[in-house]
């Protein structure tokens, strides 16, 4: 760790699960969730005096989520861990400071892309953002229901290229 642009000296460590450290008189604590989730190099540093976590792309918003390297069902495990923490503040990645509700909402989004993951893979079909943009889809009707509630938190083409990446990834 160093602060950029601050002649000290750099600390590098590594973390397998978790640690703390007093820095300044201030705990901190490094964590690594046990399963990958946005990618196998996540990591949330949480200060407990100020009940923050600095969770990077774990709390992207809704349309900067990729899943190149990711699990999705390791992702959802891992908000629902994050969730039971005292936290108040959560730092984002691609993003500003946000309440710990906002968890609640990336679990739930998530859990929505894995269930449209889910049907599109019985029914074989990939998401067009034009269609679903106008609405004129011919999607199956479970597959067009849970998109239309995706795009309440993403626009058209997140949406097409969430669902799409998933489907691709895990075929």
């Amino acid at each position: 760790m160093y602060l950029e642009g601050y002649p000290v000296p750099s600390i590098k460590m590594a973390i397998e699960s978790s640690m703390g450290l007093n820095l300044d008189g201030r705990d901190i604590h490094f964590e690594v969730p046990g399963v990958t989730a946005h990618s196998p190099w996540d990591m949330v540093i949480e200060i407990p005096e100020y009940k923050i976590v600095f969770a990077g792309d774990l709390i992207a918003l809704q349309k900067n989520m990729f899943f190149h390297s990711s699990n999705i069902k390791g992702w959802i495990q891992t908000i629902d861990n994050l969730m039971t923490k005292d936290y108040r503040y959560i730092v984002r990645g691609h993003g500003g400071i946000v309440e710990a509700d906002y968890l609640k909402i990336v679990g739930d989004y998530l859990r929505t892309l894995d269930r449209a993951r889910e049907w599109q893979s019985i029914y074989n079909e990939e998401v067009n953002p034009e269609s679903i943009a106008h609405a004129d889809t011919a999607l199956s009707a479970e597959l067009a229901g849970i998109v239309q509630e995706l795009l309440k938190s993403a626009d058209a083409y997140n949406v097409a290229r969430q669902i799409n990446q998933l489907y691709y990834k895990l075929r």
